[in-house]
């Protein structure tokens, strides 16, 4: 997507957003909230280009064991990185190329784009800042749920890895409708 067309989808305000990475074995899915969208991509990008986070294998298995990495550490091993950079800028470019981005805009202000998010919000107006912690935390539970379902031992699970390293309990401010959002990631992920 290109600037103009990021600033006429309303990413340049407050939200919530799924990052999704596509491998052969696994979906690697995070979690985000940002106060300006189009900010928030733009550092998924440069963090990853800039070996800032960790890289993973062409092929990996789901979870998130350290095998599954190149670059592991990034705190540690980021700057060498650019010891043998064509190679790390590959690897780097294969991880972004993987990316895709949903995202759902949470200004709720009078008169703003996006103020209808398709859940009640009761009697009261919640500020952008607590909606959009509010539906990251539940976003987040939801994915770590399904990533890690707690079945029967025979049961499998979907092939999904979480990337959200944190678990903040959702307070309960509104409801989500978790059917409607499964059978989205259901069919956003099929």
């Amino acid at each position: 997507m290109n600037d103009e067309k990021m600033m006429t989808e309303g990413l340049a305000g407050p939200g919530v957003y799924i990052l999704v990475q596509r491998h052969r074995q696994t979906t690697v899915i995070y979690v985000g909230k940002a106060n300006y969208l189009e900010h928030r991509i733009r550092e998924h990008l440069a963090n990853y280009i800039g070996f800032k986070y960790a890289l993973r294998k062409a092929d990996p298995s789901p979870g998130t064991a350290s095998e599954e990495y190149i670059l592991t550490s990034p705190y540690r091993e980021g700057f060498n990185q650019y010891n043998n950079l064509r190679q790390s800028l590959e690897n780097a470019i294969c991880e972004v190329e993987k990316m895709e981005f949903y995202y759902c805009c949470c200004d709720n202000r009078p008169g703003a784009l996006h103020y209808d998010l398709s859940v009640k919000l009761g009697h009261e107006d919640f500020p952008p800042a607590a909606i959009i912690k509010e539906l990251e935390a539940v976003l987040i539970r939801h994915i770590k749920n399904i990533a890690h379902p707690h079945q029967h031992p025979d049961d499998i699970s979907l092939p999904i890895s979480s990337d959200n390293f944190r678990l903040e309990r959702p307070k309960g401010l509104f409801d989500v409708d978790l059917e409607h959002f499964g059978n989205w990631l259901s069919r956003t992920l099929g």
